[in-house]
């Protein structure tokens, strides 16, 4: 018995030391592992928002719902219940409750708490109920392409959110949970929880106000011109800060799943374009630096039409004569500015672009920026120097421009250019100081620049640009696209980049619409959105002149003479092709037709009658082969006596786009009244019908009929 009992105790004996000594370590994991569950705290993303406080991007409370499949007790019902509710079939759920390789299992995230309430019945010791965050965008559409967008699962993927990602979505932490007898859980006191370190919250230097005026501003105007993007930027030139950036078109962040790639696309700074005459402030600055020209030295505009060597030909729309420095750039006129350059050092020339940043990253905390192309001296041909004064044969992104713009209007100062003013974290608050990269020209070549950029605007090609009571500098500019390997006739890239008050500027605001329809001189179409953003700020910041609340009159149109250039003097190729159509120009006088089809890239051999009367009506278009017209003119039957006008015959103005139909009108002469928008279906009188133009009676009135009414 005695043996017995010590051979029992001895087999019990090495059991528990099997248990306890040997297999101590799998019993105590599998014991965790029945009685712990890990849990992680997800962080909280930061906030963002703009420089007044106001909040652009939040998170929103939404519940999360997850599961311990090994500690489910009502599969069945559970899983019909959640297909009741999120609209997935039971077996979705049968199949994620069945998986007991695992503790926890995320089955429904971002669910509104609204929605999250019809479960609030339900009780089964497997179901976790988290409360969890999504982001929201509280403006929806506005500052999209700024903000960008994050993922369901936290991930920053476009804008600020991309950008700075990782200071937004903070740091997870983990806690440890036991569960009872019953299955319920509770938190274990034996492990120390590790919270989570929630995201930074950015304020950017955006103005909400600003930014929505600038959006609202841009897609009316795009609409209005019927063009394919827009574009809008509104910088302090002195620090660089962006207090708005628009697209159009633009996207709902709260819904981004649903924008298409060309909805996303933050063409401020992914898109280079052929800046055309914009490109001419920043050659005219370096002629000025040099010392090359003075504002009163005289050049020879060579009546629209050059040829400084076989093969080579430059164009302005207008034939201008002998201009002075001041001039060629009010009347951007690209055959004085090939000239221009022909007077400054090439490498010298290809140092103040790129001193200006073409050609370079401006460093803007935005993701996605491309740096356009500024060929290298050794690359150039022979005439590229002088094609590039006028804004081809190099591209810019439009962030690009309007920080070289800001430079002029901060008395040669290159600023970087910045959003995120500052970051609020655990570590305290940090802010972003403006940021000096280098000065590009001297302060009085500044000075002279900036009062020759307002005769642009009082005088030049910008003038529907203009607020009675402040003083604005800047530029226009229209440039062909290159489209299929070729300068294409339809598309163009219509700008005005400014700055205002002149004197000492505060606000800049550059405008880039890209293919407008109705309409594409960078004045016309893009001028009007700056002139109602600019409105905009001043209404706003309690700055706007009591003489400036007036609605510009029809009087104070831009007139087609005003020499806005559409092609900016692209070399266009000779071909020997008759198929191309000629617009139907018959009607106007010889200067309407010639400007409007020098837009058209043909070339118009005008007659001894026509260059010295260029308000000759004209009668006929003779094709001379290739791209080059001739016109007959119509002899004017004015009875002895009469004081006569240029208007004495009603042009023809059938198809033409509204806006330009009533510029050609009012060039010559006309009242205009219209009906309708579009393009011109009717006119009243006819074409080629003569009126009194008799300045006693007053100038003749057309009224022109468009496709709405």
């Amino acid at each position: 018995m005695l043996g017995l009992f010590l051979l029992a105790f001895a087999l019990v004996g090495g059991k528990l030391f099997k248990l306890q000594v040997l297999d101590h370590g799998a019993f105590s994991l599998a014991a965790s592992e029945q009685y712990k569950t890990e849990v992680p705290i997800e962080a909280r993303r930061g906030l963002i928002r703009d420089r007044n406080g106001i909040i652009l991007a939040a998170n929103a409370f939404v519940v999360k719902f997850a599961v311990d499949p090994k500690s489910i007790q009502h599969r069945d019902q559970l899983a019909a219940i959640f297909s009741e509710t999120f609209g997935k079939p039971a077996k979705y759920y049968e199949t994620i409750f069945n998986d007991t390789s695992r503790r926890y299992i995320v089955v429904e995230k971002e669910v509104p708490l609204e929605v999250a309430s019809r479960l609030d019945s339900v009780k089964d010791h497997g179901l976790l109920r988290q409360m969890d965050w999504r982001r929201n965008y509280a403006f929806g559409e506005r500052a999209a392409h700024v903000l960008g967008f994050a993922s369901n699962d936290g991930r920053g993927l476009a804008g600020i959110e991309l950008i700075d990602n990782r200071a937004l979505a903070g740091r997870d932490g983990e806690q440890f949970l036991q569960r009872d007898g019953r299955g319920a859980l509770r938190p274990d006191v034996d492990y120390e929880k590790i919270p989570a370190s929630d995201g930074e919250n950015l304020t950017l230097t955006i103005d909400e106000a600003i930014q929505s005026a600038a959006e609202t501003a841009l897609k009316a105007g795009v609409a209005k011109a019927e063009a394919e993007a827009g574009i809008a930027i509104v910088m302090r030139p002195s620090t660089g800060e962006i207090l708005a950036l628009a697209n159009v078109p633009d996207f709902d962040p709260n819904g981004f799943s649903k924008a298409t790639n060309d909805m996303l696309r933050n063409r401020a700074i992914t898109d280079a374009y052929e800046p055309g005459s914009t490109i001419k402030v920043l050659v005219a600055s370096a002629a000025l630096e040099d010392g090359a020209w003075k504002p009163d030295d005289k050049i020879d505009a060579e009546h629209g039409h050059w040829n400084p060597e076989k093969g080579v030909k430059i164009t302005d729309t207008h034939e201008y004569g002998i201009l002075t420095f001041r001039e060629a750039l009010e009347k951007s006129s690209n055959i004085s500015f090939a000239k221009i350059s022909d007077k400054i050092e090439k490498r010298r020339f290809y140092k103040y672009l790129r001193d200006f940043g073409i050609g370079n990253y401006t460093g803007i905390d935005l993701p996605g920026e491309v740096r356009g192309v500024l060929h290298t001296p050794g690359q150039w041909q022979e005439n590229s120097k002088r094609y590039m004064a006028f804004g081809y044969e190099l591209t810019a992104t439009p962030i690009q421009m309007a920080t070289a713009y800001a430079a002029v209007a901060n008395m040669g100062m290159l600023m970087k250019p910045y959003i995120i003013a500052k970051r609020e974290g655990s570590n305290g608050t940090v802010t972003t100081e403006p940021q000096e990269i280098r000065r590009v020209i001297s302060e009085q070549t500044c000075k002279t620049l900036i009062n020759i950029m307002q005769g642009v605007v009082d005088s030049g090609t910008g003038t529907l640009v203009r607020i009675p009571g402040v003083h604005i500098a800047g530029k226009t500019g229209t440039a062909q696209q290159l489209v299929g390997g070729h300068w294409s006739k339809e598309h163009y890239t219509s700008s005005f980049t400014g700055f205002f008050p002149a004197e000492k500027p505060e606000y800049l605001i550059s405008v880039i619409l890209r293919s407008p329809k109705v309409g594409y001189y960078g004045g016309v179409v893009s001028g009007p959105i700056f002139r109602e953003i600019a409105m905009n700020i001043l209404e706003m910041t309690g700055k706007l002149p009591p003489e400036a609340r007036s609605t510009p009159k029809p009087t104070e149109m831009p007139l087609i003479t005003e020499g806005v250039v559409d092609i900016d003097g692209i070399p266009v190729p000779q071909n020997n092709k008759d198929s191309r159509p000629v617009w139907d120009v018959r009607g106007m006088t010889a200067e309407q037709g010639r400007s409007l089809l020098a837009s058209q890239g043909f070339v118009v051999n005008m007659t001894k009658q026509g260059q010295s009367e260029p308000t000759s009506i004209i009668d006929d278009v003779i094709k001379c082969g290739g791209d080059t017209v001739r016109f007959a003119l119509a002899k004017p039957k004015a009875d002895a006596g009469d004081v006569q006008t240029t208007a004495e015959v009603a042009p023809n103005l059938m198809g033409l786009p509204m806006a330009r139909a009533i510029k050609l009108a009012s060039a010559d002469g006309f009242r205009v009244k219209t009906t309708g928008s579009g393009s011109v279906t009717k006119q009243f009188p006819d074409a080629g019908v003569r009126m009194s133009a008799n300045l006693a009676t007053g100038s003749p009135t057309l009224t022109l009929f468009g496709e709405e009414q």
